[in-house]
């Protein structure tokens, strides 16, 4: 199988590095770290990422318009994205663009390695991990149901 290879795209230089050097540790090979999302794209495919750690907020192409053009690629490469959001649907978004898991920001860069360590293993795991509970899309569509529904009786 060899050493797994993981991209690192990411705004924040030292978060960026705190999360390179993790997976360095962890036996990982990073096959490139950049704050901007054309050229993280450049690196995805010109090294054969097994996994991409892209952060939403990018210089140029930001994270979404990566995701966008990973999945309409039909890249196999598997994704864990971060950022501040924490707004249901704009995890429900990250994850329909082909993330595996979406880490809300800040996020060590221990967390991120164990991300990591287990799509590459090939475990099934949950979709999303979000604040230290995971999410799948559906959890996220009945949460979205039950709230509209409390909306309503407010309304009344």
């Amino acid at each position: 199988m060899g050493i797994k290879k993981v991209a690192v795209l990411e705004s924040n230089g030292e978060t960026a590095q705190s999360i390179a050097e993790c997976l360095k540790r962890e036996g990982f090979e990073v096959c490139g770290v950049t704050d901007d999302g054309e050229e993280g794209l450049r690196i995805i495919a010109s090294a054969e990422a097994d996994v991409a750690v892209v952060g939403l907020v990018l210089k140029g192409l930001d994270g979404f318009g990566v995701l966008e053009r990973l999945k309409e690629s039909h890249s196999a490469v598997q994704i864990i994205a971060t950022g501040g959001f924490s707004d249901d649907e704009i995890i429900a978004r990250v994850l329909s663009k082909g993330a595996r898991y979406y880490l809300i920001k800040p996020v060590s860069p221990e967390v991120v390695a164990e991300r990591v360590q287990e799509l590459t293993a090939g475990a099934e795991k949950p979709v999303a991990a979000v604040a230290k509970r995971t999410f799948s899309i559906r959890s996220l569509r009945g949460r979205r149901r039950r709230s509209e529904s409390k909306n309503s009786c407010l309304k009344r």
